[in-house]
């Protein structure tokens, strides 16, 4: 008997759902697949990652080494952060001659981040802080090399092998993971453990990045935009960055690293939710790419709404488990169970981000440019007005504020651009998105 694989046995049923949806059944069936794998990888490790440290480090460890890695993200933004987002959206384009020069491009940037973390560490060092100051020269130490060979994710999704960048990803997540949970059952260091967790990713990474080229190797086709594209990107991202950062520096000020700690972890379940529903945006910005925004506008809308309303059911089932949930796998954190309710709204409106995909995917600069000052501007703004009298409670609030203001503006940049398009980036006048006549590459 000749052996029917399982996508054959339901091809049928995707192409009939196909029809109806209006939806290009087999790129979801194909990408969404490994897209779930990964994001399930990603949760389960990253989970078990915070469940190590809750248990196994002390409060005041936990809040510093929190502290650090917002001090790296900070540093970060002297080196092109956004350079990620041009190579998806390169490849994307079938542009694989720009990936290397990106590389290239984003290493000479990096060193100015490592200037910046050994002036840091210069800094506490001078001040007499001997622990900050041997932890930013170790950030000094990695900062060059560390996270740039990791845009291989990138490239292999733009280039839709989401397959080979899931695996490739979650491997290297879970060798870090390893890394992190075997130094926390050997010693409590936090020097150790810095150095473990740049260690591990960079080896990693370097490893798949020089993979992934032997397997996909780029073609010479260049984009003479990538570089500038990046930096305006990256310009936009510096608010971002600084509003998602704020939070920890403040509260380190005003509550020390037991405060970071209490915050970090009632973050950990929702930002991890929030992520696993993001792996749709990944998903979609190929094929976002595709098609203009008048023609996306048609279809990402509703379902944009469908989204939310399964997102919102979500959040609720979560305020209900959270207490429980704490009580099982972060016992010393009972305290953050109020704040991690209050932050499922993050679960809920996450869905709304799609917009923001499409405008990315084409390079909408000024609904980006506005997008991208308004909120972190607010959320800054909120953070110095209420952490300091209402500390935990004030970093909660203004991250729901924010995001109630972010997902309105959001939706009113969309379809104010998908009114008036500057152009269509394929000249396909397609009525649909993700349409059926698509045949995705495995």
């Amino acid at each position: 008997m000749r052996f029917i694989s399982v996508r054959q046995r339901f091809q049928p049923l995707t192409d009939s759902l196909g029809r109806k949806l209006n939806t290009d059944m087999n790129y979801l069936v194909s990408g969404g697949f490994w897209s779930a794998v990964g994001t399930g990888l990603s949760v389960l490790i990253g989970l078990a990652t915070a469940v190590a440290f809750a248990n196994l480090l002390s409060k005041e460890t936990y809040g510093t080494y929190q502290y650090i890695l917002s001090g790296v993200t900070l540093l970060g933004l002297l080196s092109l952060p956004a350079m990620k987002s041009a190579i998806f959206y390169a490849a994307a384009r079938n542009k694989d001659g720009s990936f290397l020069e990106a590389i290239r491009v984003k290493m000479r940037w990096n060193l100015l981040s490592a200037g910046a973390a050994f002036a840091v560490a210069a800094y506490y060092f001078l001040n007499g802080n001997m622990l900050l100051a041997g932890s930013f020269a170790i950030v000094g130490l990695f900062i060059p090399v560390w996270e740039v060979y990791g845009n291989y994710v990138h490239y292999l999704l733009g280039k839709k092998h989401f397959k080979d960048g899931i695996i490739y990803e979650a491997i290297a997540q879970g060798v870090n993971a390893i890394t992190i949970i075997t130094i926390l059952l050997l010693t409590k260091n936090l020097f150790i453990l810095l150095f473990g967790f740049f260690a591990s990713w960079t080896i990693m990474r370097v490893f798949l990045f020089r993979r992934t080229l032997h397997k996909y190797p780029p073609n010479t086709e260049r984009d003479p935009e990538l570089i500038g594209y990046a930096k305006h990107l990256s310009f936009m991202t510096v608010l971002t960055t600084l509003a998602s950062n704020a939070d920890k520096m403040l509260l380190w000020q005003f509550l020390g690293p037991i405060g970071i700690a209490t915050y970090t972890l009632s973050l950990t379940v929702p930002s991890r939710v929030t992520n696993a529903l993001g792996s749709i945006n990944r998903l979609y910005f190929p094929k976002a790419v595709e098609h203009d925004l008048t023609t996306i506008r048609k279809v990402l809308v509703p379902r944009v709404v469908l989204l939310v309303f399964l997102a919102s059911g979500i959040a609720i089932a979560y305020i209900a488990a959270a207490p429980y949930v704490f009580e099982i796998f972060f016992p010393k954190y009972m305290e953050s169970v109020p704040y991690t309710q209050a932050l499922s709204i993050l679960i809920a409106l996450q869905p709304i981000s799609l917009f923001g995909t499409a405008l990315s995917a084409h390079a909408r600069k000024k609904e980006l440019y506005i997008f991208s000052f308004i909120p972190p501007v607010l959320q800054i703004g909120l953070f110095i007005l209420l952490i300091p009298t209402l500390h935990v409670w004030g970093a909660i609030l203004s991250i729901a504020i924010t995001q109630l203001v972010e997902n309105i503006l959001l939706t009113g940049l969309f379809f104010h651009a998908s009114a008036t398009p500057l152009r269509n980036l394929t000249g396909n006048n397609d009525t649909e998105v993700l349409t059926t006549n698509h045949t995705n590459e495995n």
